[in-house]
């Protein structure tokens, strides 16, 4: 399960790739679209700074809530979409399908992960290096014939 609360804004267009991976993998992606179209995205300090995020021209930059592509994310995995930008009611029925599901399913996966050990040996060898400047050299004696 994967809950996302977005304006559903695709900036990289690469959500029907993602949601055929979810899909793939049996993970439901619960969507939650917040925001209205056409609101200005305020800086630190909300609305009452009056700064507000600009394009690199300049030009006030705008929100644009994009249902469908939430409604069509939901439905493609198995999810579903709702709209909490007046209210958040929604979000009790989505904290109820949590709820159940952490009864009803679980699951682990198991993830390796290399672990790099080269410190050892260079610790190692930095031990024998260092014991090879300790240890005098051998004197050779001239052989008596």
């Amino acid at each position: 399960m994967l809950v996302v609360v977005t304006d559903g804004e695709d900036h990289e267009s690469g959500v029907d790739a993602e949601a055929q991976k979810f899909k793939e993998l049996g993970v439901s992606v619960y969507t939650a679209g917040i925001g209205r179209g056409g609101d200005l995205i305020p800086m630190d300090g909300g609305n009452q700074s009056g700064n507000f995020y600009r394009d690199s021209s300049g030009t006030l930059i705008k929100t644009k809530k994009n249902e469908d592509l939430l409604q069509k994310l939901s439905a493609e995995t198995g999810g579903f979409y709702m709209d909490i930008t007046d209210s958040f009611s929604g979000l009790n029925r989505l904290l109820g399908i949590i709820e159940s599901k952490e009864k009803t399913e679980s699951g682990s996966r198991l993830v390796r992960e290399k672990i790099d050990r080269t410190g050892i040996f260079i610790i190692l060898l930095v031990i024998l290096l260092a014991a090879e400047m300790i240890i005098p050299e051998r004197r050779k004696f001239p052989t008596i014939s």
